[in-house]
């Protein structure tokens, strides 16, 4: 997850050895909505003349879908489709909501079910911080009974180098009503 760290000194609260006491604070951005602060005492071998020390981590972070799907927890799931008719696409958006570029975006289909699904290309396989790409997914069977696979977004993000998801498709006869 990216974020920034900077440092407070206080020339007023200083330690035993009359070293400055500097507060760390580490902002983490991957949660908008709730970011999470931490302070931490830390040692700084040479504060700036105004006293305040200030660092940044660049990491890119994946979003997929602003965030809805979850890696490894999140179903893609196509309703029943009659075999050898191609269902609807299903667009899936990647964001880059790190602080440097998220690259080595890559689409990867496996298990038992793959060859039912389709992707089409990343049209950017790599994302500046704040931008996005889309794709599409789609479900096409070739038998008559339900398809599984995962999707997964490979990239350069650190602590989700696969964002996986999870696909599903139902085959059946689809049935319309019809007028007497």
């Amino acid at each position: 997850m990216g974020g920034v760290s900077f440092g407070l000194q206080s020339n007023r609260n200083r330690r035993n050895d009359g070293t400055p006491r500097i507060m760390k604070i580490h902002l983490l951005t991957a949660a908008l909505i709730f970011p999470t602060f931490t302070l931490a005492e830390a040692e700084v071998a040479q504060p700036t003349p105004a006293g305040i020390h200030f660092a940044t981590t660049r990491k890119p972070e994946i979003s997929v879908n602003s965030g809805i799907l979850l890696d490894g927890k999140s179903l893609l799931e196509f309703f029943t489709q009659r075999v050898g008719v191609v269902s609807d696409n299903q667009i899936i958006t990647i964001d880059n909501i790190g602080t440097a570029n998220l690259t080595g975006l890559k689409l990867v289909i496996d298990g038992p079910g793959k060859a039912n699904f389709k992707v089409t290309k990343i049209l950017k396989t790599s994302l500046s911080p704040n931008l996005s790409t889309s794709f599409r997914v789609k479900f096409q069977p070739s038998q008559k009974k339900p398809a599984k696979a995962t999707l997964h977004i490979l990239s350069n993000d650190a602590d989700e180098k696969s964002f996986d998801i999870k696909l599903i498709g139902s085959v059946g006869v689809i049935i319309t009503p019809f007028a007497h």
